[in-house]
């Protein structure tokens, strides 16, 4: 469980998180809203990448205390701003990110979402060089690579096409069967109706939230 407590941030002079305290807990949520109304502030706190103005989260697991780096490494994170090296190839980065959290190469359940989703042809070419859908579907199975115990995904339907969603549906319930913490944000309604999830409007983050 994740717990916010009276948390609040401003973003370019303006209030995007208002009080809030949230339970995150079970399989997690889906915070829905649209672009600029604190999603990705919202993920960024929770995550660890970004230090709110006012309140404090609590992690219930030291496995995934985004206050530690060793906690850290139990947190799957996908934003838009993609985090992988342009000059690596898809495999390069797939095996540096692998190696980062201990493991000798890229682990199996990797590759086969690398054959899901279609990209073996790529996996030697500069990451630069990528499609917007391509990179979304590496930055993707780069978050889940080490099995972490949380995953948050910011935006992760972006630049896909409707089987690529399929198949990346079909991934998040696999990683609900596997217990994982998962907290997204997205602003595409369709997809997120079809993800067995608590949704939180982002609405109510600037409203002083209790729950």
């Amino acid at each position: 469980m994740i717990t916010l407590d009276r948390v609040s941030h401003d973003f370019q002079n303006r209030n995007v998180i208002s009080n809030v305290s949230l339970s995150i807990e079970k399989n997690g949520l889906c915070c829905i809203g649209a672009n600029g109304t604190g999603k990705t502030t919202l993920l960024k706190i929770i995550s660890g990448k970004l230090k709110p103005m006012k309140g404090t989260v609590h992690y219930q697991d030291p496995g995934y205390d985004a206050r530690n780096e060793k906690g850290k490494r139990g947190i799957g994170v996908c934003f838009n701003d993609i985090g992988l090296f342009p000059l690596l190839s898809p495999r390069e980065n797939l095996r540096l990110f692998a190696k980062l959290g201990k493991l000798s190469d890229i682990p199996d359940h990797s590759l086969k979402d690398i054959q899901d989703f279609r990209i073996e042809t790529i996996l030697d070419q500069k990451t630069h060089l990528l499609s917007s859908g391509e990179l979304q579907k590496l930055a993707l199975i780069r978050s889940w690579i080490l099995q972490p115990k949380v995953l948050i995904l910011d935006e992760p339907s972006n630049f896909l096409d409707q089987e690529s969603k399929s198949i990346l549906l079909h991934r998040l319930e696999a990683e609900k069967t596997r217990k994982t913490l998962m907290i997204l944000a997205s602003h595409d309604s369709d997809f997120i109706s079809q993800i067995d999830l608590p949704i939180l409007s982002t609405d109510k983050l600037h409203q002083g939230l209790s729950s």
